[in-house]
Formats: structure tokens, C-alpha cells, sequence
């Protein structure tokens, strides 16, 4: 049986810490919407997300990191820090080229990895805690809609989550957005809750 703790529980962070350490499935709230995750760097719950889901094998998963400081260990952003800055922490996720020595079951199939550091108060804490890359995939199942309802998110992964946290009051988002840069050029591939700055 999961644990079920509230965001505002003092041992919120330390359980999901623990859990990410262990190599466990934590539904959890961001700054969007509920996002299913693991440690992007244990592939075998990686794979675990993506039976749980009935995902398709070649579409990636959206990674969460601290800051741009931390992603300058596993992706080039050259050309892209004074937008990057701008941007985040905040609902963009942008598509990044991962170093040569990257975990290659992390990229899409163009060889890119969506990325972004999101402006969440709980999210903050847990990677002042905890150093990596996790992984961020909307809780629903492939395929379904997602519902911004504590009551379906439990229902559905009560049996596959090895935590769930809960947020309430819980104001309904749109996903982020998602931005690709390419050729010097940014583009919008998905609006999201807020506007892109294309300056």
C-alpha cells in the first residue's frame, strides 16, 4: 500500500526523497499540473512508468532539474542561457541536446531531451535535498484525459505509486508549454499557461 501525504506535511520532502533514492514511482503537484516521476537515471522505473502508462517506447518523458547551473552537467545550452533565464523557473519546457555520454532511453527520437525547472514552492525544497534529473509525465494513463482531481489521480495509480502527495487548494493549469530551439531560432511546439517571450 502507498503512502498518502499532503504537500504541507513537514515529512513531505524527506518522503519523496527517499522514495526518488529508492528507485520508487511518487505522483506529485508542480507548478502545472500532477506529474508521475522517478529518478530519471534509474531506467528500470523509468521503464516501470512507461508499462504503468502504456506509453509509447520512443516518445520521452519531460525531466524537472534544479537549476540551469545543474543541467550544464548533462546538456549544451550555448546560445540559449539569457532566454533560458527568463524563462525558468516556470511552466516551459524546452528541448535540449543531451552531452555524448547522456542516457540515450531519455531522448526522443530527434536525439533532443524536453527539460525544465519548474517554479514550484515543494519542488524547490525537494532538490534542495536532492541533486538530479526527474522525471516529470502527466498522471493519467496513455491516451485518457487528464483530470485535475485528487480522487482520479488516486484512483488511478493508488496501485502502481509507491507515494502519492496531494495538494489542496489546487488551481487548474494547462501543461507547459513546450519550446524548441533550432537553427538560432525559438519555436512554441505547445502553448502553455503562460505566453512564450519570443524577446
Amino acid at each position: 500500500m502507498p503512502l498518502i501525504l499532503s504537500v504541507a506535511a513537514a515529512a513531505a520532502v524527506d518522503e519523496t526523497v527517499s522514495s526518488i533514492e529508492q528507485g520508487h514511482i511518487v505522483v506529485y503537484p508542480t507548478d502545472t499540473i500532477y506529474g508521475l516521476g522517478c529518478d530519471a537515471l534509474n531506467q528500470e522505473t523509468v521503464e516501470r512508468i512507461k508499462a504503468i502508462k502504456g506509453r509509447d517506447g520512443e516518445k520521452p518523458f519531460i525531466l524537472l532539474a534544479s537549476s540551469i547551473e545543474e543541467l550544464v552537467n548533462y546538456f549544451i545550452i550555448e546560445n540559449m542561457e539569457n532566454m533560458l533565464k527568463k524563462i525558468w523557473p516556470g511552466p516551459f519546457t524546452v528541448l535540449l541536446q543531451p552531452l555524448p555520454d547522456f542516457p540515450a532511453y531519455l531522448a526522443g527520437p530527434n536525439g533532443k531531451v524536453a527539460v525544465r525547472i519548474p517554479g514550484d514552492t515543494f519542488l524547490e525544497a525537494l532538490f534542495l535535498k536532492w541533486k538530479g534529473l526527474l522525471i516529470s509525465t502527466s498522471a493519467n494513463l496513455s491516451h485518457k484525459p487528464y483530470k485535475h482531481e485528487w480522487g482520479f489521480i488516486k484512483n488511478n495509480f493508488f496501485n502502481h505509486a509507491d507515494l502519492l502527495i496531494h495538494r489542496a487548494p489546487y488551481p487548474v493549469s494547462k501543461p507547459s508549454a513546450v519550446i524548441d530551439y533550432d537553427d538560432g531560432e525559438w519555436k512554441v511546439l505547445r502553448e502553455g499557461p503562460q505566453k512564450f517571450p519570443l524577446e
